[in-house]
């Protein structure tokens, strides 16, 4: 799944994109973890939508975790209730 989810990153870079949109919020530690190896090297934006499904404790850990790609969040969606 990994290497099929870097190569859609390839193609949509390739094909114009300039941004992405990922529904997050199932395994926020295993999604965090694929974040950082999928956009680590790209210019691609990243809009995210949790859909409500994390507490306070989990987005500060979220946003902790992935403070690395700060500059490629465009957009988080209604992490929390």
């Amino acid at each position: 799944p990994m290497i099929c989810a870097l190569n859609h990153i390839r193609e949509a870079i390739d094909e114009g994109f300039t941004h992405v949109k990922l529904k997050m919020g199932r395994n926020v530690k295993a999604e965090s973890k694929h974040l950082l190896t999928l956009f680590s090297q790209t210019s691609l934006k990243i809009r995210l939508d949790f859909n409500e499904r994390l507490n306070l404790a989990q987005f500060t850990q979220f946003l902790h975790q992935i403070a690395s790609l700060q500059q490629n969040v465009d957009f988080i969606e209604d992490p929390i209730p």
